[in-house]
């Protein structure tokens, strides 16, 4: 029987969440106002995006045409835990999802492509793309297709079951194409290659493709195929074709039938697990494991149980898999990454890459230039001083904040400066204001760049009243904060 890896997406974890109220959609069919949201819908049909910052949230959308939901356009959509589905082989279509923004979450199939990407920046998090169907002449058949005028791409945690062309498909038919993430993805199937970088056409150059930390099993002809271009490839875990592992603990290859017929026969492994309830009782040992680094480069991995983790010196890589985890990175440029379960996670010193997993996180990035990333779930990010915060080029960045679900936490840091006391900060809520000469002002604005991979909002704080910033926050995208996004 295939091995099962926890933390990534199937059909349990993706798509309209248990217990969702539904009604069915009766609006229109072309959103045109800016900031729409649509939550909680049976959208019988394909939905039209031609406005700014739209969100389509715990949504089934059932459509007979060329894609489910077509944003090609509009800047800053989100389409989040939604369940779609194509016609299959009764119907003629192209892409479940057609644009760029942020998709995340997704429970996508009976389609030729999964996503399309269009120009600019997108995040691609934790979506199930599987069952790729088309009832066209000679399909295409991607998961992901990035294919021309892409600029800041992040692919990440998602699990892709491909067939014939590829998992993921990167070609610069219709555009350059640069700075493209692709990480801890799990990339199975029947594709020719579970991976394309080609740049063979006259779009323009393929630039910074990074292809990092991947489950990947092999393709009919091999794991990438890579023409006129230099990615960067590193950690990828390769499995022979045929062999690769299945996302949760969940079936999800579209030939199914085979592992129910095994799941009988590992039955015997439920029947020691009532040995194993025995485990309960030592659940406080992995409670209490401590894994140490050396003063070195260190690459450590947790397990089942709730590990602490200190990298100790070194550019270190620490994963904490299943578990509520405590990651310490101390002192190096680390990569921290918490996998499933509610973890804590702190750089320490250096510029280091975190990223919580699945769960409510608290990530904390210490001194030093870090990039956070929280990924599914409520986290938090934590800002003990301005120097954990940094400020201008050496800021921290957000990758992924949530409005509404994610918060920041300024409540250790003292808003008082150097001066008596431990001060709150408070927040001004209009957008590019002008700090009010207080202690402990903190203000916020939009940086637009037009839907490129710059867009951002940067959160400054005053924390002696002088009318200039002490520390900055910067939050990749266009999102307009008020104090509800705030611990302070």
């Amino acid at each position: 029987m295939a091995t099962t890896l926890a933390g990534y997406p199937n059909a349990s974890n993706t798509g309209v969440p248990a217990g969702t109220a539904l009604t069915n959609y009766t609006g229109p069919t072309t959103i045109t106002k800016a900031g729409t949201v649509i939550e909680g819908k049976i959208i019988n049909g394909p939905l039209r995006i031609t406005a700014a910052d739209v969100v389509i949230k715990n949504c089934v959308i059932k459509f007979n045409g060329t894609w489910g939901i077509d944003a090609e356009g509009a800047k800053n959509v989100t389409i989040q835990y939604c369940d779609i589905t194509g016609p299959g082989k009764s119907g003629d279509n192209n892409s479940g999802i057609l644009g760029s923004g942020n998709f995340i979450g997704n429970d996508i199939s009976n389609v030729e492509n999964g996503i399309t990407l269009t120009g600019g920046a997108s995040t691609v998090r934790g979506n199930y793309i599987h069952d790729l169907l088309d009832g066209g002449s000679d399909p295409h058949y991607d998961g992901i297709s990035v294919q021309g005028g892409q600029n800041g791409v992040l692919i990440e945690g998602n699990t892709i079951v491909g067939r014939d062309t590829s998992d993921i498909f990167i070609k610069n038919d219709f555009g350059p194409i640069s700075n493209v993430t692709v990480n801890n993805n799990l990339l199975i199937g029947e594709p020719g290659y579970a991976l394309y970088v080609d740049g063979r056409a006259s779009g323009g150059p393929i630039t910074g493709v990074t292809i990092t930390n991947n489950h990947v099993e092999k393709g009919f002809y091999g794991y990438y195929s890579i023409d006129k271009s230099s990615p960067v490839l590193s950690g990828n875990v390769e499995y022979a074709n045929g062999q690769g592992p299945l996302p949760g603990g969940g079936t999800v290859t579209p030939t199914p039938e085979p592992t129910p017929t095994p799941e009988p026969t590992p039955e015997p492994t439920p029947t020691p697990e009532p040995t194993p309830e025995p485990t309960p009782t030592p659940e406080p040992t992995p409670t209490d494991k401590v894994i140490n680094g050396t003063n070195g480069y260190d690459n450590l991995s947790g397990a089942a149980g709730n590990e602490t983790i200190n990298g100790k010196y070194g550019n270190d890589v620490l994963k904490g898999l299943d578990g509520n985890d405590r990651l310490n990175g101390d002192a190096g440029n680390d990569q921290l990454y918490g996998g499933a379960g509610d973890d804590i996670l702190d750089g320490g010193t250096g510029n280091d890459i975190l990223n919580g997993g699945s769960g409510n996180d608290r990530i904390f990035g210490g001194t030093g230039k870090d990039t956070m990333t929280g990924n599914y779930g409520s986290d938090t990010f934590v800002f003990t001083s301005a120097s954990d915060a940094g400020s201008d080029g050496g800021r921290d960045v957000i990758t992924d904040f949530q409005k509404g679900v994610d918060k920041i936490d300024l409540s250790i840091m003292d808003a008082n400066g150097s001066a008596s006391g431990n001060g709150t900060f408070h927040f001004q809520a209009a957008e590019n204001a002008l700090f009010d000469r207080k202690a402990g002002a903190l203000a916020w604005h939009l940086e637009d760049n037009r839907g490129t991979s710059n867009d951002k909002t940067v959160i400054q704080g005053d924390l002696n009243g002088d009318g200039r910033h002490d520390f900055e926050i910067e939050l990749k995208g266009l999102i307009h904060l008020s104090a509800s996004d705030f611990i302070l």
